[in-house]
């Protein structure tokens, strides 16, 4: 019978896991039904003969042992309803579709049409006697202080409780009403309290007002006995009825208000932490209604379908997956549910060329949040007083609690990856691209964040930031004594010269692009070489000319324009000097640089308006009415080495599109591990990654050209392919 229980639950998460979630809960509910009707209902009403003749209030035992049989199938329904509600709101579905009943509310109408159809007697009664017993404890709580000193007197002398007819020692008349609410529960939870109890309980409070109006108003003819007794149906008749469906009432409340608020988790994860009332006012919604797995499934598919796919940038999603730790740890500090939630958000930003470097960015900025993250992480330490154990919904049984339950934001952030070694390789990039773009002596920020950082991957995994770090204070200290020797040899130097020396080893892999540099700048370098190795001995330096900064002051017609360019692109407008007019071919022969590489770069002073292409691949300085920019501008973009480097991706592969296009035409589909060796097979870069050609393909499916279903690539059902011939330049 487990087995084919387990088999049966097994055939329906594979109907989930394909998105077949309407077909999983028809069958879920039949098969529901099939053990309800084939074997349960007979094994509680055998276990309710037995508790029966064991103890006179056996309805708590019997409605408990219920409860306990159908509870694992309800909460099983309650993540189907939560995968249908999120279906529902996320495709376009029939009426018909979004009237019909969810699993959870076609089971309770099979425990009552199939527990509740052949009633015995023995049942009635118990239903009888625990609410008599149950009014007389609560009546007698009820008391007012004047008459509980009486009865108390009274008992004294009795040494008997008059609610639960026990010794005072061993009264249970709390323990009565514990069960009295916890039946309730059960009862609302398997939605047959209405059934089961509405009636015998107006019943029974009935015959007992009527016993105590007969007892009353024996042979008392000298008193007003209706004002007294009226206020006695107010104290105690009314309050009981009210204390009974007001735990009815306020568990409806709670479910309600909890569902509405777990529709609208997204809005209130994004708005952490302004949210904050909302999610508070949540958790104790979830303390006494049972939402769990509906949150859980709601949030995470309301996530997924809106946080991850290529139309949303990897900084979006990173912001959204920090408020959602946040967020979900207040609903929860064991962690679990942020567990559930976050795991496919954790998967997918893995998968994604650029996370590691957004990550980081985030860690080194000046952000008050990220610096107050990076302080020394607190020892939590366990408080053994209020230990609870995990859930049983936990993911991970065996994997570490104390991270789940850690409120450190960067160590949920380095888990998304497992180790620190792939952050800082990323870092010592992101380390290069800074300073190299900055050119700048100023090392402030830089070592506050390596410091910062050091307090999270150790020393040793950050040896090589501090080379480059003190390559920079060191090119400080050499230019000056540099530039201190020149002046005492009264050297001069064609303009004035500051060079970065860097220790090769050190550093990640620098671009470099090579080109004739102009005399000037040759004549700097060469004279700056020459004082180096009269300070430094036996050592030389490598240029990289193309990296750098060149501050140009250009007078054309009266007219001064300043700007702060690459060496590459000073190289290219100095050109200009003596002949206002190159061909592209010319200009690529002087300046030892290919073509399609130098048009780019002629695209800069096109756009500032000191260049015009008078006819095809021919180029004019502008004298007559340049564009004037604003003094000092500068387009770090057109010498960023990594926007350049992609720039260069970019273009090869739109020389690859064709290929991708037929490929998909003669094959249908193909995953991207396959389209990336193909790919290999026709390109001469060998450089070429996988992450780079998922990031162009990305492209594609958020332009349309391309649909991603599956893990595969296909093109739309409505694009055609049609042959074209385009001729590329190239040196």
């Amino acid at each position: 019978m487990a087995e084919k229980a387990e088999d049966a639950r097994r055939m329906i998460r594979m109907m989930v896991d394909r998105g077949q979630i309407e077909t999983a809960a028809h069958c879920f509910v039949h098969w529901f039904q099939q053990r309800i009707s084939l074997g349960l209902v007979d094994a509680f009403w055998t276990r309710f003969r037995v508790l029966a003749s064991q103890k006179e209030n056996c309805f708590p035992d019997a409605v408990a042992f219920l409860y306990e049989s159908v509870e694992g199938y309800l909460q099983e329904g309650r993540q189907l309803d939560a995968q249908l509600d999120c279906q529902t709101n996320s495709a376009a579905v029939s009426s018909d579709v979004r009237g019909r009943q969810r699993p959870t509310a076609m089971m309770k109408k099979t425990i009552h049409a199939l527990l509740l159809v052949d009633v015995p007697r023995e049942w009635d009664e118990a239903i009888a006697r625990y609410y008599a017993k149950a009014f007389q404890v609560f009546q007698q709580s009820n008391k007012t202080e004047d008459e509980d000193n009486t009865n108390n007197e009274e008992e004294a002398e009795e040494a008997k409780c008059r609610g639960c007819a026990l010794d005072s020692e061993r009264c249970s008349c709390q323990a009565i009403m514990e069960s009295l609410h916890k039946t309730h529960y059960h009862l609302c939870e398997m939605g047959i309290f209405e059934a089961v109890c509405s009636q015998a309980i107006l019943t029974i409070t009935e015959t007992l007002v009527k016993e105590h109006l007969e007892q009353e108003c024996k042979g008392n003819f000298d008193l007003h006995r209706l004002e007294p007794l009226k206020q006695w149906m107010e104290s105690s008749v009314f309050e009981w009825l009210k204390q009974i469906y007001e735990n009815q009432l306020l568990s409806f409340f709670y479910k309600v208000f909890g569902q509405i608020r777990i529709g609208q988790m997204f809005h209130i994860i994004i708005d952490h932490p302004d949210s904050t009332p909302a999610l508070e006012d949540l958790r104790q919604c979830l303390e006494h209604v049972n939402l769990r797995s509906m949150l859980i499934e709601t949030t995470k598919t309301d996530m997924v379908n809106r946080l991850l796919h290529p139309g949303v940038e990897t900084n979006d999603i990173l912001t959204a997956y920090r408020s959602a730790i946040q967020a979900l740890r207040i609903l929860d500090p064991s962690g679990v549910i942020m567990e559930h939630v976050c795991q496919p958000i954790a998967a997918y930003v893995r998968t994604r060329g650029d996370t590691v470097k957004c990550i980081l960015e985030s860690f080194t900025k000046n952000d008050e949040f990220f610096q107050e993250l990076l302080k020394e992480p607190k020892n939590e330490e366990e408080d053994w007083d209020h230990w609870e154990p995990d859930p049983v919904d936990v993911l991970d049984p065996q994997g570490n609690a104390e991270s789940r339950k850690s409120s450190d934001l960067i160590n949920s952030f380095i888990n998304i990856y497992g180790n620190k070694e792939v952050f800082v390789e990323t870092y010592e990039k992101l380390l290069s691209d800074r300073i190299l773009d900055q050119l700048s002596f100023d090392t402030e920020h830089e070592i506050q964040s390596k410091e910062m950082l050091k307090r999270r991957f150790g020393e040793a995994l950050l040896v090589k930031c501090d080379v480059m770090i003190h390559d920079v204070i060191q090119s400080k200290r050499l230019n000056n004594t540099v530039h201190e020797k020149m002046s005492q040899s009264k050297a001069e130097l064609p303009f004035p010269t500051k060079v970065f020396i860097l220790s090769d080893y050190f550093w990640p892999d620098l671009k470099e692009e090579k080109f004739e540099v102009p005399a000037e700048l040759a004549q700097c370098q060469s004279k700056f070489m020459e004082f180096y190795r009269g300070i430094q001995q036996c050592r030389t330096l490598t240029w990289y000319s193309n990296l750098g900064v060149v501050e140009i002051e250009l007078n054309i017609k009266d007219h001064i324009f300043e700007y702060k360019v690459s060496p590459l692109l000073a190289a290219i407008i100095m050109k200009f000097q003596d002949t206002e007019r190159w061909s592209l071919q010319d200009l690529s022969k002087v300046l030892v640089l290919p073509m399609h590489s130098l048009k780019r770069k002629l695209s800069f002073w096109q756009s500032k308006g000191l260049l015009r292409e008078v006819e095809k691949d021919v180029f004019v300085l502008c004298e007559d009415r340049p564009h004037k920019p604003s003094r000092g501008s500068l387009a770090y973009s057109e010498f960023d080495d990594a926007e350049d480097k992609e720039e260069r991706k970019v273009e090869e592969f739109n020389m690859y599109w064709q290929y991708i296009k037929h490929m998909l035409t003669n094959l249908d589909s193909l995953p991207l591990t396959r389209i990336t060796a193909i790919l290999k097979m026709f390109t001469t870069n060998s450089d070429v990654t996988e992450d780079e050609i998922k990031k162009f393909l990305d492209g594609k499916v958020k332009d349309q050209q391309l649909v991603y279903i599956g893990g595969v690539y296909k093109l739309p059902p409505n694009v055609s392919t049609s042959t074209s011939t385009s001729t590329a330049a190239s040196s």
